[in-house]
């Protein structure tokens, strides 16, 4: 990642500037954006809240699981809830097969009962 567009994109989280930052990550490529979050960790979250929902689900498909595991942790409501449904079902089962029971039964509970059985 170049480190122009690291600067850029700190200085937009310093000022808090999330309509710009927003412009400014669903500009990038996905796989631009995953570099960014391994780049700043810290901010994974803000960057997958931030985009939009597609460009989200696509990105958080393609973290390694310790990030996502971050990331599911720091984000909460409407947008965890999207994004979890929205994964393939593949992509879903992969996913609580390596995460911790407790935060399994909160994700599942995302779910609606139609895709429970499909996920576990």
């Amino acid at each position: 990642m170049e480190e122009l567009v690291v600067e850029e994109i700190q200085e937009l989280l310093e000022k808090e500037n999330d309509k710009a930052l927003k412009r400014y990550l669903d500009e990038l490529n996905i796989s631009d954006v995953e570099e960014l979050i391994d780049e700043l960790p810290q901010h994974a979250a803000k960057f997958i809240e931030t985009i939009s929902l597609n460009r989200a689900v696509n990105v958080f498909r393609i973290l390694d699981f310790r990030t996502q595991e971050r990331i599911i942790k720091k984000l909460s409501g409407n947008k965890l809830n999207q994004i979890i449904k929205d994964l393939p079902p593949d992509d879903r089962t992969a996913l609580f097969s390596e995460l911790k029971g407790d935060v399994v039964k909160k994700m599942i509970t995302l779910l609606p009962p139609e895709e429970r059985k499909e996920s576990l």
